[in-house]
Formats: C-alpha cells, sequence, structure tokens
C-alpha cells in the first residue's frame, strides 16, 4: 500500500496556508483544500514542497466545491511544477485518501466551518461530537 504523508509547510504562523499536502514514495502528491481558498493558487508552494519532478497529483477541493462534479481534479506534475493545465476532474478518489481526509477534519473539525459547503460533514462522511472545535 502506498503511504501518503503530510508535507510540514514553513512558517505557518506569518504564512497561513488553507490546504493540507500529502505525498508517497511513488511520487503521487494529494492536495486537501481546508477552507474556502483554492489551494491551486498555492501550486508554486505546494510544489516546491512536495519536491517531486515527475509525478500525479489529485486536489481534494470538497470544501469548495462541495459534491459537483470538479470536486476531485487529477493531473501531473512535470518539471517540479503542477501543471495546472493537466488537470482533469475526476468522478472519485480512493478510499486511503478518504481516510485521510476524514482523520484530518476529525482532528480539526473548526475547519469544517471554514469552507463554503454547508454540508462538507455530510459530503466527507465525518461527525463531529458535540462541543469539538
Amino acid at each position: 500500500m502506498k503511504k501518503f504523508r503530510i508535507i510540514t509547510l514553513p512558517d505557518r504562523e506569518r504564512h497561513p496556508v488553507h490546504y493540507q499536502a500529502y505525498k508517497n514514495d511513488c511520487k503521487e502528491l494529494y492536495v486537501l483544500a481546508t477552507t474556502w481558498m483554492n489551494p491551486l493558487e498555492e501550486c508554486e508552494n505546494i510544489s516546491a514542497e512536495a519536491k517531486i519532478e515527475e509525478g500525479k497529483v489529485l486536489v481534494d477541493l470538497t470544501m469548495i466545491n462541495g459534491g459537483a462534479f470538479n470536486r476531485y481534479l487529477f493531473g501531473k506534475i512535470s518539471g517540479g511544477k503542477i501543471q495546472k493545465d493537466s488537470l482533469r476532474a475526476i468522478r472519485d478518489i480512493p478510499e486511503e485518501l478518504k481516510k485521510i481526509r476524514r482523520e484530518f477534519f476529525l482532528e480539526h473539525p473548526r475547519f469544517l466551518k471554514m469552507g463554503i459547503v454547508s454540508d462538507a460533514e455530510e459530503l466527507m462522511q465525518i461527525r463531529i461530537p458535540d462541543g469539538a472545535s
């Protein structure tokens, strides 16, 4: 199984980010939008942190696009950069990535209120305990 690990971005205090990025040893990158801001605006920063010269990227925009057809984008990384023109909407993502997403939002439930999707918990099949923040 391809194990994804978190990419820690430097200096989050000075430069807050609105996504969480993960990569695995197979040169695959998973970018999870955690607020209403599109992580694709941070492509250069994500690419620099990922340090993947050639590979694949999957961007999860559920927090922005809800259940729309374009909530998952799949594309390529070439020359160390996410190739925006290669991104295409795909129908679903692997269960492993859904599990990563669920774990992130269970650990950080306040982010569910930072998206524009009113039914984010339902879409992502997350049940936040009462009183969690």
